[in-house]
């Protein structure tokens, strides 16, 4: 039915997709040693490519997508290499061993990356992180301080009468308010910046700055590549946390600034926060009542 003897002297034009990959193929290729590199518009490339990770995390965060956290941790890996942060590279570390290894096994893993994420008001986007949460009990301790402590009570006291029933004299307050017609508004309203952002998005397209030049351009702002950094540093870094870690060879002073992973012993603490001075019990009794 076919005529497959036929021989064409046209050579038929290659599909778009395969013409689109060789450009691209042409756009990759290293430039030769010497070729004038546009600095500016680099710069701006780098930005974008942190602040993707970033944005995505923010949005996995709000979202409780935890399987986007999960990857995420192995991007954060490069980040913190390349920028010389060595306590978070190692966490970063430890969490993609935890969560992406055998050293857990599955349901093990989603309670780690469960439990990493609180949400007060029960909406599907209004998930944040477990460190905040402690960063809003923190506040209310500080407020506490400052409302309700005197020269006759400490702070040791302040905290061991109050620090339990905190959210309890919270969601009281709030009762109150809507039972007598008042109401406080505590919360931090966002602005809205999404006029600021194109405005400032107009103003860099306008000024051409992110057209990339061949002929090169300078810049007074030149950004390290952090992740091409990473990229080189990791490799010492994961045979450094096999070494502590996962084999066990743990010394204490193997990480920078050891001395903050030093622990208050557990009976220093019981006298601190537990110990009870016999002329501070009446002091409590007035609190309590």
């Amino acid at each position: 039915m076919f005529a497959f003897d036929k021989q064409y002297k046209s050579v038929p034009k290659p599909p778009r997709a395969s013409t689109e990959q060789s450009s691209s193929a042409n756009r990759n290729k290293p430039q030769p040693q010497g070729a004038p590199v546009d600095v500016e518009y680099s710069a701006h490339a780098k930005f974008l490519q942190q602040m993707e990770i970033y944005k995505t995390l923010k949005l996995a965060i709000k979202r409780a997508d935890i399987g986007i956290i999960r990857r995420a941790f192995a991007r954060c890996c490069l980040l913190f290499h390349g920028s010389n942060k060595s306590k978070y590279a190692f966490l970063s570390l430890y969490m993609t061993w935890i969560t992406q290894t055998p050293a857990a096994d599955q349901e093990l893993q989603h309670a780690i990356l469960a439990n990493g994420l609180v949400n007060l008001r029960g909406a599907e986007d209004s998930w944040f992180e477990m460190d905040r949460l402690n960063e809003f009990f923190n506040l209310q301790m500080k407020t506490l301080m400052a409302t309700r402590r005197t020269s006759s009570i400490d702070v040791a006291t302040l905290f061991r009468t109050t620090a339990l029933t905190a959210s309890y004299c919270t969601d009281l307050k709030e009762s109150i308010e809507q039972a007598f017609g008042e109401h406080t508004n505590s919360t931090h309203t966002a602005k809205d910046v999404s006029d600021d952002v194109r405005n400032l998005a107009f103003q860099i397209y306008s000024s051409g700055s992110i057209d990339e030049r061949k002929d090169g351009r300078d810049s007074p702002f030149q950004p390290p590549d952090i992740v091409s950094r990473g990229c080189a540093l990791i490799v010492n870094g994961v045979i450094r946390f096999n070494k502590l870690v996962v084999h066990g060879q743990w010394t204490g002073d193997e990480l920078d600034d050891s001395s903050g992973l030093a622990s208050t012993s557990i009976g220093v603490l019981d006298d601190y926060v537990t110990k009870e001075p016999e002329e501070d019990k009446s002091n409590m009794a007035t609190l309590m009542i």
